[in-house]
């Protein structure tokens, strides 16, 4: 799971839960410049609407996006 410092108390509580804390981590202290890096590293990307989800579909990596308000149809991955 990913977030920012303010975060962490709440990915903490919900990777804990999960019961999959061998398989499931939080990462709570990059900076936007690194999210590329970070997210090279997944073997696969979940997301609500966010920008992140450009970044993942370019790097090729499996993507799920949970489409809130918008049209899924304007989110990639685009189906061709």
């Amino acid at each position: 799971m990913i977030g920012g410092p303010g975060d962490k108390p709440r990915i903490d509580e919900l990777v804990i839960e999960s019961n999959m804390a061998d398989k499931m981590y939080g990462v709570y202290d990059y900076n936007l410049s690194e999210l590329p890096s970070l997210i090279k590293r997944l073997s696969l990307y979940i997301a609500v609407d966010t920008g992140p989800i450009y970044i993942a579909h370019a790097l090729g990596i499996p993507l799920i996006d949970i489409t809130g308000p918008c049209d899924g149809r304007e989110q990639p991955p685009e189906d061709k």
